[in-house]
């Protein structure tokens, strides 16, 4: 199996300033068995602590509901540089879902990234997200020349 086949990669929400809340772009997962979420802080965390959510629906612009899972990391804090969250949402139970972060300060966030995997579609390399991936390839035994 190759990874690039099987995922989707989606920039759910770029170079945010620092606010006491920030969302992600909502992502429809219809046609894959889950969603990894990624978010990159930056150089200027100060919150001393930060919780992540899931949140989810079942159209694409209805409210949104927190999942029954969240992420709590005190971890993004100030003099942390560049740090990272992860939340692995398997089977989720609604088409669409996005991030929540809140804190006493989101500080700024450099990207959130959405990934999406087990695609139903197989072999297929075609990218969700065309205008923020500028391409991808796979190098099968690479060798050093």
């Amino acid at each position: 199996m190759n990874l690039i086949e099987n995922v989707d990669i989606i920039s759910a929400l770029t170079a945010v300033a620092e606010s006491t809340a920030v969302n992600s772009q909502r992502i429809d997962l219809e046609g894959c068995d889950g969603v990894m979420w990624i978010v990159c802080g930056s150089t200027t965390f100060a919150a001393a602590a930060l919780t992540v959510t899931p949140q989810m629906s079942t159209a694409s612009t209805s409210t949104l509901t927190s999942a029954s899972g969240t992420l709590s990391t005190t971890k993004f804090v100030a003099g942390t540089n560049n740090r990272i969250a992860v939340i692995d949402c398997v089977k989720p139970t609604e088409r669409y879902m996005r991030i929540a972060i809140t804190g006493s300060s989101s500080g700024n966030v450099n990207n959130i990234l959405a990934i999406k995997y087990n695609l139903r579609r197989p072999g297929s390399t075609e990218l969700q997200d065309s205008a923020t991936i500028a391409g991808s390839t796979m190098i099968i035994s690479p060798s050093s020349s």
